[in-house]
């Protein structure tokens, strides 16, 4: 995954153990999370080779568990781009590295989308849940404006 939020590149504890990784576990420090809490984490992995596909990528990853996800890309990778084209409505990014341009597209299908309640209880087995409320602007009337097409086509 790709994002902007975080400041270092984080990688699962699971998959660095599964592939062998040497991690250095005398590294400690902590993670602010999205709702202000801070989470407590250990170990650092060093010039881990990742493969995009349309480039190679050597990186610091600093271990942290999210949800699923193996690896995050942040800002400590995405500072070392230079100039970075995006398209977020096509999920497509694009840079030069080592003199190639350099194109990502994100994978539509892992998108977040709506779910129903009731289907979450029958994924997890949640015996009980409480409600999530969305609020708006009431003011706002008629359909929200459509974006505009990227420049990058």
């Amino acid at each position: 995954m790709v994002d902007s939020g975080p400041s270092h590149n984080f990688v699962s504890r699971a998959l660095m153990e599964k592939l062998g990784v040497e991690i250095d576990e005398s590294v400690c420090f902590g993670v602010c999370l999205g709702d202000g809490g801070k989470v407590p984490c250990g170990g650092l992995c060093r010039n881990l080779v990742v493969d995009l596909g349309a480039c190679m990528l050597n990186i610091t990853g600093h271990l942290f568990d999210h949800g699923g996800v193996d690896v995050i890309l942040g800002v400590d990778w995405l500072r070392t781009l230079g100039e970075v084209r995006l398209d977020w409505n096509k999920m497509r990014m694009k840079f030069k590295q080592g003199g190639r341009d350099i194109e990502l597209r994100g994978d539509p299908t892992l998108q977040r989308s709506m779910v129903s309640l009731k289907s979450i209880h029958k994924l997890t087995g949640v015996e009980f849940s409480a409600a999530l409320v969305a609020v708006s602007d009431a003011s706002m009337k008629g359909p929200m404006p459509e974006s505009k097409d990227s420049p990058l086509e």
